[in-house]
């Protein structure tokens, strides 16, 4: 009886072992294997010409409307002050 006990024990031992041995497996040649770029998505990538000086940068940075954020933090700060 306490023979056929440690013949089962081992082997669930060796089932799970080689469970995790080819989870493991998977999960390394998952991660290894990166999608290669296509020229769709390369090409989309590419930054247009005069797109990333100073002063282009600049521009589309006022250009952003931020509304106003002097309002927004007084009305924050009414809330705050009134807890």
């Amino acid at each position: 009886m306490d023979q056929t006990k440690s013949s089962v024990k081992t082997i669930i031992y060796i089932i799970v072992a080689i469970i995790v041995i080819v989870a493991v497996y998977f999960a390394l040649t998952q991660k290894i294997q990166s999608p290669t770029p296509t020229n769709e998505t390369s090409d989309s990538l590419q930054v247009q010409p005069g797109s990333d000086t100073t002063a282009a940068i600049q521009s589309d940075l006022n250009s952003i409307d931020t509304g106003s954020l002097d309002a927004e933090m007084k009305n924050i700060d009414d809330q705050l002050n009134s807890l």
